[in-house]
């Protein structure tokens, strides 16, 4: 029998996803878990990533999955991760995910939201807000990931995750049974606050908007402190048990649990 992953319950840009109605199917970037292996049903837990390449740039899911791998229980994981432009992508495919007789994961994390870069539009987001009420009206957790900023980009954060509450709001407005299941993850927050410590530091790749390798390891920390409410056991790959590191930890948990206070506070659902 699977064991559910225990979520977090405390007191209290972007561009995304484009994938198939159904792992494997038709006009669909292959289906693949984060080491080339076909992903087992029989895992413990279970996630999928749908995203673009923020979701895969310095491999912040296949870091997610170490961590997970490491919780004392030993789980064995499934990873399932899709890619593709925007979000809107996906439009054709809402209904195939909503009625489908197949199962889904436990956790559903939808990234990239189509953003305007000058901030002076507003893009549709009536795709992100069906595919996240197709996904938890299934069952699933859907966490909306909140990218980071670009380099040096001030005030980019703070818009980034607004519009992601948006889309929760939303979608919880729609179907407000649903709202425990929907959450914003702060992965944005996490990273500027890293940065403020450790300014010698680079989280950005070369272009200055998407993550290196220990940008990747902040997001996947991150969405684990989300999931799991304690730090990891395990590091990711590429980092040590140094200041830095005991850092990261600490702030992504700090951080998490700000958040879903605030949202207590605020009525919202982020718990």
């Amino acid at each position: 029998m699977k064991k559910p992953i225990r979520f977090a319950i405390a007191p209290l840009l972007a561009i995304i996803i484009g994938c198939s109605g159904e792992p494997s199917s038709e006009n669909s970037t292959v289906a693949r878990s984060d080491v080339g292996q076909p992903a087992t049903s029989q895992a413990d837990r279970s996630v999928w990533s749908l995203g673009n390449s923020h979701s895969s740039v310095g491999d912040p899911f296949g870091q997610l999955r170490r961590l997970i791998e490491a919780e004392p229980d030993r789980p064995t994981v499934e990873m399932q991760s899709f890619s593709g432009p925007f979000l809107d992508s996906f439009a054709p495919r809402v209904d195939a995910w909503s009625e489908s007789t197949s199962s889904l994961p436990e956790v559903v994390v939808l990234q990239g939201q189509k953003i305007s870069m000058s901030g002076q539009f507003d893009h549709p987001r009536d795709t992100a807000v069906d595919l996240t009420i197709a996904f938890a009206g299934r069952g699933a957790r859907v966490l909306l990931f909140a990218e980071w900023a670009r380099h040096d980009v001030d005030g980019e954060r703070e818009r980034i995750e607004t519009i992601y509450r948006q889309i929760r709001d939303e979608a919880i407005e729609r179907r407000p049974e649903l709202a425990e299941r929907i959450d914003v993850v702060p992965i944005g927050r996490v990273w500027e606050r890293v940065l403020a410590t450790h300014p010698d530091v680079r989280l950005h790749d070369a272009d200055g908007n998407h993550s290196n390798r220990i940008g990747a390891a902040v997001t996947a920390v991150t969405l684990h402190a989300w999931l799991f409410d304690h730090e990891p056991s395990a590091l990711p790959i590429g980092l040590t048990d140094d200041p830095f590191s005991r850092d990261l930890r600490r702030m992504a948990l700090e951080t998490c649990r700000e958040v879903r206070f605030e949202s207590a506070v605020d009525g919202r659902s982020d718990r």
